[in-house]
């Protein structure tokens, strides 16, 4: 009853909508049930490497780093990689666990 009345004002004074339960926010998933709120980076962290065309890889650690400084590839749009920098940082702040990885 109080959050119909707080969203009422809300919208009385700034024109918003109700979106419903919450499902995903700035990469974060949420997923309500009645045991709790679970949330998860997951989709966030599949996006990244879906921008890397990246393979899996048992270990994050290159074993002959050669190969990386031999291949001469330019990226062809700076944007592309400004924005999956951005990303990598954000996950890197938010999920401390892998930023060795990252």
């Amino acid at each position: 009853m109080e959050i119909q009345q707080v969203t009422h004002l809300l919208d009385k004074n700034f024109k918003i909508k109700d979106l419903g339960k919450l499902k995903y926010f700035l990469g974060l998933e949420v997923a309500q049930t009645s045991a709790g709120i679970h949330v998860s980076q997951c989709k966030f962290a599949m996006d990244i490497l879906e921008l890397l065309a990246a393979k899996p890889n048992v270990s994050p650690i290159i074993k002959d780093n050669r190969q990386m400084f031999e291949e001469d590839i330019l990226l062809e749009d700076i944007n592309a990689y400004q924005c999956l920098i951005s990303k990598s940082l954000y996950l890197n702040n938010t999920r401390p666990d892998i930023s060795y990885a990252l």
